[in-house]
């Protein structure tokens, strides 16, 4: 009796490859225009109190990964949504202290 062909899946699964590992989507374009209109992009804004953000934006904000560093060397280093921490991420302050944990809304709530 012949055997139906396996497919690819049993050999994704034998070499330890998942979908979301195999097929990940490439990484946001990079922003173009004014910030105002950068939607599903990646940029870097310098902003006005002497803070700069590098990472992806929506609707002309920071929404997804990326790092905002303060003028005085502080970082935060992970999720945004519509332009404020929201989601995991790390803080350095001033490379002596680091915070890693869930942000909601801007506010620290906890590893």
């Amino acid at each position: 009796m012949r055997q139906a062909p396996l497919g690819i899946a049993p050999i994704l699964i034998a070499l330890g490859c998942l979908t979301t590992i195999c097929l990940a989507q490439s990484p946001p374009p990079a922003c173009s225009g004014e910030v105002s209109t950068w939607n599903e992009c990646t940029g870097t804004q310098d902003l006005k109190d002497g803070s700069k953000y590098a990472g992806e934006f929506r609707n002309g904000q920071f929404d997804g990964k990326g790092t905002l560093t303060w003028k005085d060397g502080d970082q935060y280093v992970g999720d945004f949504k519509a332009g404020i921490r929201n989601g995991n991420g790390s803080v350095t302050l001033a490379k002596l202290a680091k915070f890693s944990g869930r942000w909601v809304d801007g506010k620290y709530v906890g590893p």
